[in-house]
């Protein structure tokens, strides 16, 4: 059975990977954007930017959350 240390790790492990697949939604999705698109599909882009963005900082806060869980059962031995 893995310590709460490992499952913590485990689960930041996943956020992170989660962060990295965002990170590439956000980078396709201002490659949609062309120098001649209409002004609406900017504005729609920017709007699912942002969405993006805001999702990937809930998930960098989750994970920072679960490194602190970690580090305190790390020193409490569980």
């Amino acid at each position: 059975m893995p310590s709460r240390t490992e499952e913590f790790l485990a689960r930041a492990e996943a956020i992170e990977k989660e962060i990295e697949a965002l990170q590439q939604d956000i980078t396709k999705v201002r490659n949609t954007v062309t120098k001649g698109s209409p002004p609406n599909k900017a504005d729609e882009v920017a709007g699912e930017v942002a969405r993006l963005t805001e999702l990937v900082a809930t998930k960098e806060a989750e994970m920072a959350e679960l490194m602190r869980a970690a580090d305190e059962a790390a020193r409490k031995g569980t």
